[in-house]
């Protein structure tokens, strides 16, 4: 049986790669990346209780906006897509609203690979402007990735 596995790793001060595997099919990994009502399923840290999916264009050039909520208020992220090829890649920008942690848009790279009895993710969040901007996506995006393990693990 197929296990979850996720890695962590800095390159350089603009640049975050997690790499993971999944045991679900790289179909259903991109569809929650790419359908609105899956997306809102996963896209906020455990410890928000929930996000809502504000606009969402998935086309090249398309953009979406995404609000995480939290006991404590809500932050709210937008971007636009860049590249979009089904069940293999996706290219989008990523700029928060709400707080200060990425001033200038950055930059998401999801690429998706079949693995023997799941599939491969590696998502490379890169262009932050320092390394300090780049360590505080870290826990939110391992968090997340886990959000998004337990989403497409349900039959």
């Amino acid at each position: 049986m197929a296990t979850f596995t996720m890695e962590t790793e800095r390159n350089g001060s603009d640049e975050l790669v997690v790499r993971c595997h999944f045991p679900a099919p790289r179909e259903k990994v991109f569809r929650a990346w790419t359908e609105p009502k899956w997306l809102a399923q996963w896209m906020c840290p455990a410890s928000g209780t929930g996000a809502t999916v504000d606009k969402f264009d998935l086309m090249v050039g398309g953009g979406f906006q995404l609000t995480m909520h939290f006991e404590d208020g809500k932050e709210t992220v937008t971007g636009e897509y860049l590249e979009i090829r089904p069940h293999d890649r996706l290219v989008l920008t990523w700029q928060w609203l709400t707080n200060d942690a990425t001033p200038e848009p950055t930059e998401i790279t999801v690429e998706l690979t079949e693995a023997g009895d799941g599939c491969e993710m590696t998502m490379t969040h890169s262009r932050f402007v320092s390394a300090e901007v780049r360590d505080k996506h870290i826990e939110g995006w391992q968090s997340c990735v886990g959000q998004l393990n337990n989403f497409v693990g349900k039959e």
